[in-house]
């Protein structure tokens, strides 16, 4: 049986961009589709004081909406509790045409080589003032786990549900 992915975007302010990125998103999704290969997509605003709700209406399959801004996390955290899918595919709602690409973030996880991939990104043309916070979680999940990771910052990544779901 194919898997079932869930494809969570959280959202705030993102009026300007989300429907650019749904739309990119819808497309590769058509291009890849198979019988037997269900996607959902699901969309969180995080209490945005724009349109975001409106731009992504016609673009997700769920649609939630925080009364408040209540942080990335809990926007993440509200998608996880309502996804149906095997997998979960974390997507930020600024990423415009890249977002045409980030499915195969869960191409490891389809070939059972990985329960989590994370997209690294190209480095900022410009400081974005993460060198300090990158390098801090870097070195955390180091010492915590013994993995040399690149990108532990990113908001693209595809997780196994099961696997997030026994961290609590």
């Amino acid at each position: 049986m194919k898997p079932y992915i869930s494809i969570i975007i959280p959202a705030w302010n993102e009026e300007g961009s989300i429907e650019h990125t749904l739309r990119h998103l819808q497309d590769q999704v058509d291009l890849m589709y198979n019988p037997g290969m269900r996607i959902e997509i699901i969309v969180v605003d995080d209490g945005s004081c724009d349109k975001t709700y409106e731009a992504a209406w016609p673009w997700a399959d769920k649609l939630i909406k925080h009364d408040r801004r209540c942080g990335k996390g809990a926007a993440m955290q509200s998608g996880v509790a309502e996804a149906r899918g095997d997998l979960l595919l974390f997507l930020d709602a600024d990423l415009r045409a890249t977002a045409g690409r980030a499915l195969v973030l869960i191409e490891p996880l389809l070939r059972h080589e990985a329960d989590m991939a994370i997209a690294k990104l190209p480095p900022p043309r410009t400081k974005a003032g993460f060198g300090l916070v990158k390098g801090l979680a870097r070195r955390g999940i180091r010492r915590l786990s013994g993995y040399e990771t690149e990108a532990p910052l990113s908001g693209q990544r595809a997780v196994r549900a099961d696997r997030l779901r026994e961290l609590g």
